[in-house]
């Protein structure tokens, strides 16, 4: 891909270079001579010096070509540029030398939060077998598209944070999206996860745009749960998600519809009372936290700066920015891998088990 650029990038510079060349050389190959006028004009004249018929002088206007001369040496300048920037995703890359998990993904590691708040990488056989009364959970978030250069381990929940897609602003046809969508689906059947659950982001303008119904139905051959402000049981925990996401001043709008959809999601949050055992949200707004202290596990995304962030709330509750891509896109960030205690629902209390 890269050896492909620059010598795509080397070729267009020699012709940029060439054609002023192949301009001023064209009246030494006919022959002719210019003379200028007093008035600034310029008239041509024939081998012997005599002017030519008016007719045929022509006019006196700058060589447009010019500037040109410098565009070679700044597309030089930008080569770096282009050279060190990876391809946007597996579609992009050429077939002829596809990237590989080792060139852009994070490989066959994950990052291990334990109960108390440390987290170390480890590969998936180094990862330590489940506790008795505990649900391992895999959480990922901001794929963008590139959900295949992760390696899951294996799990009870697979949880992902949104931003499933790539898309960036409102315009354009939403179609293209749609086969990202249905490969996404594909994947999640294919990981060894017993159960999936998918939160939207603010890049998934199409499932915004197909609504929640829709998006159920896409999503029902893979068995994945789909959670916009509200909870499900998933493998003997209850999970809340949402997609909301403070408005950050970008095209990338989606499910960030001002303070009635925030209100919805607080609203939504606070019915679900101390019965969550899991948070996932988009987005890690403060105004989560007194919520989520009340979970022993809250992932989200949107960050990319801030992957791997953990923090232990007041109550105890374990949060950590689970976004894959990098700032600039790329799949780097590794899952992150995290178990949670069952929990013992008596009398409508909710008690977690010792761990």
């Amino acid at each position: 891909y890269n050896l492909l650029s620059f010598s795509i990038l080397a070729r267009g510079a020699r012709i940029l270079m060439a054609v002023p060349r192949q301009y001023c050389n064209r009246r030494r190959r006919h022959g002719d001579e210019y003379a200028d006028r007093e008035d600034g004009t310029t008239r041509l004249l024939d081998k012997t010096g005599a002017p030519r018929h008016p007719r045929k002088t022509p006019r006196s206007r700058p060589n447009r070509l010019a500037p040109l001369r410098s565009t070679p040496r700044t597309l030089l300048r930008l080569a770096p540029l282009f050279l060190s920037l990876p391809p946007l995703s597996r579609t992009h890359a050429l077939r002829l030398s596809p990237p590989t998990l080792a060139d852009f993904g994070p490989g066959d590691v994950s990052l291990y939060v334990t109960s108390e708040g440390s987290a170390r990488l480890l590969s998936a056989s180094d990862l330590p077998p489940v506790p008795a009364a505990h649900r391992r959970l895999v959480a990922i978030g901001d794929t963008h598209g590139k959900h295949r250069f992760f390696r899951i381990p294996p799990c009870d929940v697979l949880c992902h944070c949104g931003d499933i897609l790539q898309r960036y602003g409102p315009v354009g046809d939403l179609g293209g999206d749609l086969p990202v969508f249905l490969d996404f689906r594909a994947w999640l059947r294919s990981v060894p996860a017993r159960a999936a659950v998918v939160v939207a982001g603010n890049h998934d303008l199409l499932l915004e745009r197909l609504g929640d119904d829709a998006v159920r139905r896409l999503l029902r051959p893979s068995g994945a749960i789909y959670l916009r402000d509200g909870a499900a049981t998933v493998a003997g925990l209850r999970v809340f998600g949402s997609p909301w996401s403070p408005a950050g001043g970008t095209g990338n709008a989606a499910f960030q519809s001002g303070k009635d959809a925030k209100r919805a999601a607080e609203e939504a949050g606070r019915s679900a009372g101390g019965d969550v055992d899991v948070l996932l949200t988009h987005a890690g707004c403060e105004r989560w936290e007194a919520f989520g202290g009340k979970a022993s596990f809250w992932a989200y995304g949107h960050r990319h700066g801030e992957q791997g962030t953990v923090r232990v709330l007041e109550g105890g509750c374990v949060s950590v920015n689970v976004a894959c891509n990098d700032m600039i896109y790329r799949p780097r960030n590794p899952p992150v891998v995290f178990d949670v205690p069952l929990p013992n629902r008596n009398n409508g209390q909710t008690k977690k088990r010792s761990q």
